[in-house]
């Protein structure tokens, strides 16, 4: 063999020998990897490594679990789709084709002039009420379970019932009575002022809660009622006021009755809620507890006439905050006390102001009072 030729031989000899080396180097760490990515993997996963299958080991099943999730309703907005208004029970006048209904927000947007949106008949429920339109509520039932926003239009309440609802307005949003009619609002929190027209009626169900200082208004001729809901007990709390209208022309000044038809029916006037009445002397306001009503006082009156019809009664909350100027009568007119009213009044013979005044808890003289004003 010549010289080359053995160093070729040698090269090739050396060369191969080291990627014998290298190779069987490699092959060592990638079995000794495997072996331990196959221990992490059942250790872990349970996955057996192919060559376990090959092996002929049983491979561990793994069966797939599903959690239960709690029902999710997706809300959706459901415009109105008439522009000439029309009843809001036709499911045509939606742009969904179908009523809004307890996940929907409700959107009114801007009618043809001269237009509205009459809501007069049923029971439905629907998330949230956006009015920019003209809806008047004339019968039925609507429940919004969120906010009601009427903007730049009037919210007529014509009959029927609103309730669950928070009202509130923007940029000049009205929300009013109808003169002549009946309404009612159940459960409501009142966040924007709302006016109870000459001639109609508006009760109060369920309690109502003021916000950020609203008023209801209460025009000459008309009257507040505190009726019953599902409870015969409510509380008109927050911070807000009544306004009772002075006798106008024709019409008698503004009038409040408690006039619930269950025997123990109440109303409490927290803390932060005044009633505040324009009246005269010859023509004043008159909050009345009919029977079986009592209206419980710890808030302000003033400038008002408080009266108990007989097994009515009128009473002081528990937190002394009450405030009152005002004149107290029986419903026979029999018995007064002064303007100013301040210490207790309990069953008996007790000294208010300058003058006594006889109370009795039977209500044979149909004035009841208890634990008026306490100190």
């Amino acid at each position: 063999m010549g010289k080359k030729q053995k160093r070729a031989t040698k090269r090739f000899s050396v060369s191969s020998e080291r990627r014998w080396i290298v190779a069987g180097f490699v092959g060592t760490l990638t079995n000794y990897f495997k072996r331990r990515f196959a221990a992490v993997l059942r250790e872990s996963w349970g996955w057996p490594w192919p060559q376990g299958r090959r092996a002929g080991c049983r491979r561990r099943q793994r069966r797939l679990l599903f959690e239960a999730l709690e029902p999710r309703i997706m809300l959706s907005n459901v415009s109105w789709a008439a522009p000439a208004g029309g009843d809001w029970s036709v499911g045509s006048n939606w742009n969904t084709g179908t009523v809004p209904g307890s996940g929907d927000t409700a959107i009114i947007g801007t009618l043809n002039p001269g237009a509205q949106v009459t809501y007069n008949t049923g029971v439905s429920t629907v998330a949230a009420l956006q009015d920019s339109g003209l809806l008047t509520i004339t019968g039925g039932s609507l429940t919004v379970s969120g906010s009601t926003v009427v903007t730049g239009t009037t919210l007529t309440l014509d009959g029927g019932t609103l309730a669950g609802t928070t009202l509130s307005t923007a940029s000049g949003g009205v929300i009013e009575t109808a003169p002549g009619s009946t309404s009612t609002l159940d459960a409501t929190t009142l966040g924007d002022n709302i006016t109870v027209a000459s001639e109609s009626t508006l009760d109060i169900a369920d309690g109502l809660t003021f916000q950020n200082g609203a008023t209801i208004t209460v025009d000459p001729g008309a009257t507040l009622n505190f009726v019953d809901g599902t409870s015969n007990t409510q509380i008109v709390s927050g911070s807000g006021s009544i306004v009772l209208a002075a006798a106008s022309g024709s019409y008698a000044a503004a009038q409040v009755n408690a006039n619930g038809s269950n025997a123990g029916s109440s109303v409490t006037l927290a803390s932060g809620v005044n009633i505040i009445g324009g009246g005269s002397a010859t023509a004043p306001n008159v909050i009345t507890a009919d029977t079986g009503n009592t209206i419980i006082v710890d808030g302000a009156i003033t400038n008002a006439t408080l009266t108990a019809a007989s097994g009515g009664y009128l009473q002081s909350g528990q937190s002394g905050q009450s405030s009152l100027t005002a004149t107290i009568t029986s419903s026979d007119g029999g018995t007064t006390s002064p303007s100013e009213l301040t210490g207790t009044i309990a069953n008996g013979l007790e000294q208010i102001g300058p003058t006594n005044v006889m109370v009795n808890a039977n209500g044979t003289q149909q004035f009841a009072l208890a634990n008026f004003f306490s100190d």
